[in-house]
């Protein structure tokens, strides 16, 4: 039954990192779509033929990831053991597992048409109440650091080639368009991250939440640099790589085979 989950949860994570990537190339090598992050995939499934139908079923997709995470991080189903640095990374299931339930929640609210997906104003608002703790400032940049530090993994992931360790992928015909969809999305999925993490780097410094961004203002700040339409659009077909990725371990990781 796990095994399904897990499949189901992935797939469904890949999903949404593929429109991701596609909506942002799309507009950033002007052939229509549109800067966007998770609320914004919301907001285009919304607009399609049959959306409701897609948000229900992405909703318990999405669930279905957020159950794996936590389950992940419970139960170490994923063999990371019991020491710091296996600790720490259980802690990261969970805290993703959580996130993940929450945009599930979005999405299903979306679909029963009691609004959108939100965008960073959640975030942004989250932040504030932290800010209003003492030491919330040096909270909150601590936070941004953590995520920066996470970009860098991502990156350092991608570039070694250790997102390969947990795929049965064996000599299948598909394993160089895997390994290369892998690669390049974990390292622009890094880039993405890093820039999240200076966000909230940024507005704990100033003590200013407004500063936080999302995905979507992530790529806005990539194309306000030099030819950062060009910059904008590999790292958005790199997160529409990560996503197809993503659909690939669903149907290779060897997690519970």
């Amino acid at each position: 039954m796990i095994d399904k989950i897990q499949t189901l949860g992935l797939a469904s994570k890949g999903l949404v990192y593929s429109i991701i990537g596609a909506l942002t190339a799309m507009v950033a090598f002007d052939m229509g779509g549109g800067k966007t992050g998770k609320s914004g995939v919301i907001n285009f499934l919304q607009q399609q033929p049959f959306g409701k139908f897609i948000l229900y079923f992405l909703a318990v997709g999405i669930l279905a990831y957020a159950f794996w995470r936590l389950y992940s991080a419970f139960t170490d189903a994923k063999d990371k053991g019991s020491d710091a640095s296996g600790i720490a990374k259980r802690i990261g299931y969970g805290i993703s597992g959580l996130l993940y339930l929450a945009f599930s929640v979005s999405i299903l609210t979306a679909a029963v048409g009691s609004g959108g997906g939100g965008g960073s104003g959640g975030k942004q608002h989250y932040a504030d109440v932290l800010m209003n703790k003492p030491y919330g400032p040096w909270l909150l940049g601590l936070i941004g650091v953590i995520i920066i530090g996470v970009g860098l993994y991502q990156m350092y992931k991608g570039y070694s080639g250790k997102y390969m360790e947990e795929l049965n992928a064996g000599e299948s015909s598909q394993r160089e368009l895997i390994e290369k969809t892998g690669k390049f999305g974990y390292m622009a999925r890094g880039v993405v991250f890093g820039i999240l993490g200076y966000f909230v780097l940024r507005a704990g410094v100033t003590e200013n939440a407004g500063m936080i961004r999302g995905t979507q203002g992530a790529f806005s700040f990539l194309q306000q640099l030099s030819y950062g339409w060009l910059i904008m659009g590999i790292i958005a077909v790199g997160m529409l790589g990560y996503g197809i990725f993503m659909i690939f371990v669903s149907k290779h990781s060897h997690v519970h085979s």
